[in-house]
């Protein structure tokens, strides 16, 4: 009986998949950092160690299991950020079975930057007051003096009910809106403003009093 053989190299490799959640924090704010690590090779590993960079973790981790061709092992690990930007970067080493030489992986350096929220909000009118059925246009001006984006952003008053919706104001940023009303009475208007920030946190403002 013949039968081919095929010569096959054995091939040592793996796939790395970072995720960072969320992409920038607040102070107090949990981060996660998650690593996907994938045996891309035709042999199994072993002795698999990562070391994250020291503002996530110092501690080298072990995986005791054996990594197959074409399986996986996911690791997280848990910070929390201060009022400064956190850094993830790992060195993944391993060895193939049946070698007892020490191959390593690099995953870049990743900065998670500290989320500062800062948004102030003037409110004004072209006018102090009008005749019973003028028109008055309200001005609110937003000024994002922080370091994140905010979107989603909401401004209700309790006379005028939702004044705008679906707004959008970048880190650095100044946004202005402008709405015409009708006067039947002397009124004060109070917006409230709520937004979502890029960490996921809710964000809300008040403009100053305008009595007209």
């Amino acid at each position: 009986i013949r039968a081919t053989v095929p010569r096959t190299e054995a091939e040592i490799a793996v796939d790395v998949d970072r995720t960072i959640t969320p992409p920038s924090a607040h102070e107090g704010q949990e981060v996660q950092v998650k690593y996907t690590i994938t045996n891309s090779g035709t042999v199994a590993l072993t002795d698999i160690s990562i070391v994250e960079n020291e503002s996530i973790n110092s501690k080298a981790q072990t995986i005791d299991k054996q990594l197959d061709p074409g399986a996986k092992i996911e690791l997280t690990y848990k910070a929390t950020m201060g009022k400064k930007d956190l850094t993830s970067s790992a060195n993944i080493t391993y060895k193939a079975v049946g070698t007892d030489k020490k191959e390593s992986y690099t995953v870049d350096e990743k900065t998670i930057p500290f989320a500062q929220a800062d948004l102030s909000a003037d409110l004004s009118s072209d006018v102090k007051g009008v005749i019973s059925g003028g028109t008055v246009k309200l001005t609110l001006e937003l000024k994002n003096k922080g370091s994140v984006d905010m979107t989603d952003l909401r401004v209700s008053d309790p006379i005028l009910g939702d004044v705008f919706t679906n707004q959008m104001v970048e880190a650095g940023k100044t946004l202005t809106l402008e709405k015409e009303i009708t006067l039947t009475e002397t009124a004060d208007y109070q917006f409230t403003i709520q937004a979502i920030d890029s960490t996921g946190t809710e964000i809300t403002a008040l403009t100053n009093q305008l009595s007209l």
